[in-house]
């Protein structure tokens, strides 16, 4: 009995010691596993310093001797020394963490490359980081995982510092807006590249004269980029003329500023920042000033007076930026006028600069098919105002029931089309009339003209139904291929240069799309600022002020449609089709059938006035006539 209740007591005690030690392994797991988890959360380094990833080390060869967390541009990196087997040199390894953006989120950032030294290993680190661009098809799916990149030293990054870091510069940006001018896509760009880039808490921008557009309302920067930024502030120097009156007074303002505000850095609104190290702040003084105040200052309040006590950098011009570099520029200094599109399907590294800075990305991002369903194969036209169907609009329902072979094409207008050539198609099996209210006011805004409520008309026809639309004075001579109708909105640009301000302008006479595409929205949208007085601006420009901010809501084909204009026609596919010289009476052996339509704006040539006038003509004109009745078996 005695030996039988002993043998019970330590089967118990052994039992329960083995549950003690399982509990314990697994705490010690869990304790290790908690530790391993990188904290990503918090921005200050003491907050995190207890949790960096210590089991993920494990690959390292010797022992982690000391451990920091770098923030360089957007991203943030841990930076691990390891001192091998105890003794020699300390090798550093650096593990990418996910990206942390400023403002907004961007799905790719071009990261400029950074050479600690000229040797093989650095420059070769240096050219993968500079072609390495981070998309959302080549980030890890767990983007709190850290992976092992390129050895990169500590000295790369002169420090561990981050925003928080005390005693830095005083982080507000200046800017002086001298003489009257256009405020434009370069200026835009720097301030963006300083809130990109520099992260300031404010950006102060002193004026003697506001900041304007040209008057066709292309360069309306400005008035985007305070909507965008929540904490520009605009100081009113109209009062101190003389302020801009010469570089002396300038440079002097520009001191005194830093001075009475605690310090901060002066940036010219030229200049473009393609990083900022927040080692900079860290100094009592950086000098990148030109001698006629371009680049930037950085200054604490002491020190802003004293130049010859600063460290000093170059900022360098857009060519010499496109230039290899053994240490990436800071800055760049663009004088010249510059647009989105310049930068557009470019390899160079500034163009890729301007497309990080614009698009969050490079290159540009562009419009990609979707394959699960096809645009629809509906037309659309409008006939506003009611009365007799010209020839014209005849041979328009004729070539898209016949040629582009919709299954149906839809009218819309206040009252149906009257007269002979209507009675010739109306009884079509694939027409029919649309009853539409007079659409006379916009967003609170009176539209007045026809062609203005076109404009209206198109946009939420194209956001209801989707399809193509076509404008009256518009024919088709070539069906689309199915390969077009993959995209989203599919148009062309249009090519008479009366608004030379603008870099291009999109032509929404002919165009197709899908059903409630966001550029339909985003063109809707815009009417808010609607303008009756300005024809072209609703219809033609603010669409490309649209397709410039989101490039890739819109395939632009050459071939779509070709614009003539005073019986002149300009094919886009041609180079220099912007030039007047370069119409198809210019044009050596010009073959018109390669276009899927033609769009005669004004006037409308004599042949398709009427079945008379075009039996008896010839040349394009009637060629083309010819073809469309052709096709509807009526020649």
């Amino acid at each position: 009995m005695q030996v039988s209740r002993c043998s019970r007591l330590c089967g118990t005690l052994w039992k329960r010691f083995l549950i003690l030690t399982v509990g314990l392994t697994v705490g010690c797991v869990m304790m290790i596993y908690r530790r391993s988890a990188p904290c990503l959360d918090s921005v200050l380094v003491n907050a995190c310093k207890e949790n960096w990833p210590r089991p993920s080390m494990a690959m390292l060869p010797g022992r982690i001797s000391a451990m920091s967390r770098v923030e360089n541009d957007s991203r943030i990196e841990l930076v691990a020394s390891v001192r091998m087997n105890g003794s020699g040199p300390v090798k550093s390894h650096t593990y990418q963490a996910e990206d942390v953006p400023f403002w907004q989120h961007e799905s790719s950032t071009y990261k400029p490359p950074m050479a600690s030294d000229n040797s093989a290993a650095a420059l070769e680190a240096e050219e993968v980081q500079r072609n390495h661009v981070l998309t959302d098809s080549n980030r890890s799916s767990d983007n709190r995982k850290l992976s092992d990149m390129k050895t990169w030293g500590l000295k790369t990054y002169r420090g561990s510092l981050d925003l928080l870091t005390p005693g830095l510069v005083q982080n507000v940006v200046h800017y002086l807006w001298c003489g009257r001018k256009v405020f434009e896509f370069q200026h835009y760009l720097s301030v963006r590249s300083t809130i990109k880039y520099v992260k300031p808490e404010r950006v102060v921008i002193h004026y003697v004269r506001y900041p304007r557009h040209e008057g066709q309302y292309y360069n309306t920067w400005f008035e985007d980029i305070k909507t965008e930024f929540p904490f520009i502030y605009l100081v009113d120097l109209s009062q101190q003329p003389r302020i801009c009156s010469s570089t002396e007074s300038k440079k002097r303002f520009i001191i005194q500023t830093l001075q009475k505000t605690g310090g901060g850095i002066y940036v010219h609104y030229n200049t473009i920042f393609s990083r900022f190290p927040v080692e900079y702040r860290s100094t009592n003084c950086v000098n990148a000033l030109t001698g006629d105040v371009q680049g930037f200052l950085l200054g604490r309040a002491k020190d802003g007076d004293n130049a010859s006590r600063c460290d000093v950098t170059v900022c360098v011009s857009a060519d010499e930026y496109k230039e290899k570099h053994a240490h990436r520029p800071v800055c760049v200094i663009l004088k010249r006028t510059y647009y989105p599109k310049n930068a557009w399907d470019q390899t160079d590294d500034f163009s890729a600069l301007v497309n990080t800075i614009m698009y969050g990305e490079h290159p540009q991002p562009k419009a990609a098919p979707s394959y699960q369903e096809l645009i629809p194969n509906i037309g659309h036209v409008l006939w506003l105002g009611g009365g007799p169907m010209d020839f014209i609009f005849y041979l328009n329902c004729l070539s898209q029931i016949h040629i582009l072979k919709v299954d149906r094409l839809y009218v819309h207008g206040n009252a149906p089309p009257t007269g002979p050539y209507w009675d010739k198609i109306r009884n079509n099996s694939k027409l029919t009339f649309v009853k539409r209210s007079w659409p006379n006011m916009v967003f609170q805004n009176k539209v007045g003209s026809i062609s203005h409520m076109s404009d209206v008309f198109r946009a939420d026809i194209m956001i209801r139904y989707g399809g193509f639309y076509t404008d009256v004075d518009a024919v088709w001579i070539n069906p689309v291929p199915d390969r077009l109708r993959v995209y989203d909105v599919v148009a062309s640009y249009d090519w008479p240069q009366l608004y030379n301000v603008y870099p291009d302008y999109i032509q929404l006479g002919v165009m197709m799309g899908r059903r409630n595409a966001r550029f339909w929205h985003y063109v809707l949208q815009s009417m808010r600022d609607f303008k009756d007085d300005f024809f072209g601006y609703n219809g033609l420009l603010k669409p490309y002020k649209v397709f410039e901010r989101h490039p890739d809501l819109v395939q632009i084909s050459d071939k779509l449609q070709v614009m003539c204009w005073k019986l002149l026609c300009h094919p886009t596919w041609y180079p220099g089709f912007r030039d007047k010289a370069a119409s198809h009476l210019k044009i050596q052996n010009f073959n018109w059938t390669m276009a899927n339509s033609f769009h005669f704006t004004a006037p409308t040539p004599d042949c398709l006035m009427n079945e008379t006038a075009l039996m008896q003509g010839t040349g394009l004109f009637a060629d083309i006539g010819k073809r469309i009745l052709k096709a509807a078996n009526l020649l």
